[in-house]
């Protein structure tokens, strides 16, 4: 009986043994924490949002923005009632993108950022 609950019980013993490092290495590999240098890694997933209104506060359709995203590279995306926001899902925390260009035919249009 091991009353502490911590380490083999009183009287056992444990023979050393090379060839028994391998299994140990793995054990100890599997039960160790994934912390590294002090940090968890992130499973999470970030995500990227747009959403063109105008100044009454309705949604634009019909402009296609031309976006370079790290995880996708250049990705054209098209704005619509039915898909708004424009959201692009499962990238790498921290990235950032570019908005290349927004092509809106031949309407000539004045861009405000207000980022939310």
């Amino acid at each position: 009986m091991n009353p502490g609950g911590e380490g083999p019980p009183q009287g056992a013993t444990v023979e050393p043994s090379a060839s028994k490092l391998g299994e140990m290495n793995a054990s100890a590999a599997q039960n160790a924490s994934p912390e590294v240098k002090g940090v968890l890694p992130c499973e999470k997933k970030s995500w990227f949002a747009i959403r063109v209104v105008d100044d009454k506060d309705a949604i634009i359709e019909g402009l296609t923005l031309k976006l370079k995203i790290p995880d996708l590279g250049d990705t054209d995306r098209l704005t619509s009632k039915g898909v708004d926001p424009i959201k692009i899902e499962a990238l790498t925390p921290g990235g950032k993108g570019d908005v290349k260009f927004i092509d809106c035919g031949e309407v000539v249009w004045e861009a405000i950022a207000d980022i939310t």
